[in-house]
């Protein structure tokens, strides 16, 4: 494993420490960035391990999950535009594109 992904590993549990420290202090509100930067941090490092590569798109959903917990405001609205009324549309394109991945043995029992 090249050294920049343990830097990058380390790093990214030197921010998870630093949320848990912010959190155990009562400042669970604050500590946003700093799990935000873990999960974005581990996702890259990941990529170093050849048995973890595929895990990295999975702890950017747990990244984007974080940023709409703590950051609500700013995924509701863009440019006077709700961003509420993308929700049928963007599932109907997941369930297509899991529908063409699908083969006719997916079927049989």
């Amino acid at each position: 494993m090249k050294r920049s992904y343990k830097f990058l590993m380390v790093s990214a549990f030197a921010a998870l420490l630093a949320a848990i420290v912010l959190i155990a202090m009562g400042d669970g509100k604050d500590a946003g960035p700093a799990l935000v930067m873990f999960f974005v941090l581990l996702a890259i490092s990941v990529r170093g391990f050849e048995s973890f590569k595929g895990f990295s798109f999975t702890i950017l959903i747990f990244a984007a999950v974080t940023i709409s917990m703590y950051y609500p405001a700013y995924l509701v609205e863009v440019g006077g535009f709700q961003l509420q009324s993308l929700i049928v549309p963007l599932l109907q394109v997941i369930m297509f594109g899991m529908g063409t991945a699908m083969s006719a043995r997916d079927f049989m029992g």
